[in-house]
């Protein structure tokens, strides 16, 4: 029964960020929540970031960042406190214009139906390489 639960919180946290609801996505976060998206430095998003405060911010700055014209839960998995949802995205970054697309596995692990840690695995070069400025960009902020 608490995995039905746990993946009902999931999937309704990803309802809400589809819906571009990002207190509807921290209202099912614990305010001690670890929020982990892979990646170097050239991935803009990529990071930990520790409770409900820098987690909004990531959010606000993922959505000034990133337009998304896919985000596609296809499957949500559970076992005891954990659930993984496969996800499937497409979208470009809107600083540089360009396109990605990615399939991502994303862990969340849950307390009191509340989900306490959220870990990203995913293709990172395809994000950084969105990210990164083409020539002409590049010579334009020098």
């Amino acid at each position: 029964m608490r995995e039905t639960g746990n993946i009902e919180t999931i999937r309704a946290t990803y309802a809400a960020f589809n819906r571009g609801d990002i207190a509807g996505v921290l209202k099912n976060m614990d305010e001690t929540i670890v929020f982990t998206t892979p990646g170097s430095a050239a991935v803009p998003m990529a990071g930990t970031r520790r409770g409900l405060e820098e987690v909004r911010r990531f959010f606000e700055d993922l959505e000034r960042r990133m337009e998304f014209a896919v985000f596609e839960v296809r499957e949500l998995l559970a076992q005891g406190n954990r659930v993984v949802a496969l996800v499937h995205y497409e979208g470009r970054d809107k600083k540089t214009g360009r396109g990605f697309t990615a399939d991502s596995a994303m862990l969340w692990t849950l307390g009191n139906g509340k989900a306490l840690r959220f870990q990203e695995y995913t293709d990172t070069e395809a994000l950084a390489a969105a990210a990164r400025p083409n020539e002409t960009q590049a010579l334009g902020a020098s």
